[in-house]
């Protein structure tokens, strides 16, 4: 599952023709398998796999990981995406005005709370 939503928003970003992305994953065993000069040896998910490590080659990007409960704003937003088939795009002037569904928004408001930074 975190090799195929990988995949789809590589090339969602390649379509974009965005150039200046930085990927982070918090599924450890992807981003191993993404970075490692091996051939994937799992079957099946060599093939999300193998196509991974050429669309981050061909874009010049880099993906590292961070520890799930480091952005719960990122896996909200993954997990309203996935299952209600709409994607989201958003920028910090979005906090002026949320127009994010409720989930996300509260996860937003949950990490400035967290941090210690006011909305």
């Amino acid at each position: 599952m975190h090799s195929s939503a990988l995949v789809w928003a590589l090339e969602i970003a390649k379509v974009k023709a965005w150039t200046q992305v930085c990927w982070s994953s918090d599924a450890l065993n992807v981003v191993k398998e993404v970075e490692a000069n091996s051939e994937p040896c799992c079957w099946d998910t060599r093939y999300l796999l193998l196509l991974c490590k050429s669309l981050l080659k061909e874009m010049n990007w880099n993906l590292t990981r961070n520890a799930g409960s480091s952005n719960t704003v990122a896996d909200a937003a993954a997990k309203f995406t996935l299952s209600s088939n709409n994607c989201i795009l958003f920028s910090f002037f979005d906090l002026l005005d949320p127009v994010l569904p409720d989930c996300i928004w509260e996860a937003v408001v949950q990490d400035q709370l967290n941090i210690g930074c006011a909305l």
